[in-house]
């Protein structure tokens, strides 16, 4: 998700497996938002001279460099985007230090990645970059195969060959023939949080259904208020048009 969408994901950071924020994210404290039964990896991208939302945060205060669209008014407090990446690395029960995972000079890339952590946790930082970086597709496609690979699968994924190598008894691209799958990420054994997720889906549904029906019993309407009126046409010369004449007799057209 990119500005807004990278807000959006993080903020319903417990309905997905592994997401990818650039150029946005919730401003508050991670252990909000994140599922702790079922962690989510990460993989941040942001741009150094993003002025709408800024690497030093956004918050209320005057005496920092503001952000747009009225972030800023959000937090009293500004958290860097460093911050709310060690802070959701703490979620992720990352114990270890940072590390550099990336580097590239030519593209002004630098990715760090906390380690010891239960799932991936990592953040990368575009120099010379503002709101609109440029987005590093295969990097991110990368995340997210590696996640269904081993985060899933169980197996091993080859960044070089790009390529899953699975365990015996599964197949398939990401070693998923053969598996029990988890619905939305969420273990198959727990019954609870999928059963709301269905109950969510169902109401949205309902929802669209009602507004629907409404929207067509309005048009059904409007024909029956209707029915037996002549449309006329400028070829409707035969048509007398009734005037518009005021208590008086006057003509008013």
């Amino acid at each position: 998700g990119w500005s807004n969408g990278g807000y959006m994901v993080t903020r319903a950071v417990s309905l997905f497996r592994a997401v990818a924020p650039i150029s946005g994210h919730v401003y508050g404290d991670m252990s909000q938002y994140v599922d702790k039964s079922r962690l989510t990896s990460f993989f941040m991208h942001h741009g150094e001279l993003d002025d709408k939302v800024r690497m030093t945060g956004c918050c209320s205060d005057t005496s920092k460099l503001q952000c747009c669209c009225g972030i800023s008014e959000t937090q009293p407090v500004c958290k860097s985007v460093q911050e709310i990446f060690l802070n959701w690395a703490h979620v992720n029960g990352c114990n270890g230090d940072v590390r550099d995972s990336h580097l590239d000079v030519g593209q002004g890339l630098t990715c760090m990645t906390a380690e010891d952590c239960l799932v991936n946790s990592t953040l990368c930082i575009h120099e010379g970059s503002g709101h609109k970086v440029p987005f590093a597709y295969h990097m991110i496609g990368d995340f997210f195969a590696r996640d269904a690979c081993e985060g899933v699968g169980g197996g091993q994924w080859s960044g070089s060959e790009r390529k899953c190598f699975c365990p015996e008894k599964t197949k398939g691209s990401y070693c998923l023939k053969g598996q029990t799958l988890q619905l939305g990420g969420i273990p198959s054994d727990t019954k609870a949080p999928v059963k709301n997720i269905l109950s969510k889906n169902t109401t949205l549904a309902a929802f669209f259904i009602i507004c629907t029906l409404l929207v067509i019993g309005s048009r059904i309407k409007n024909k029956l208020r209707y029915r037996g009126f002549l449309r006329v046409t400028q070829e409707d010369n035969d048509v007398e048009l009734p005037s518009m004449a005021d208590d008086d007799g006057n003509n008013t057209e």
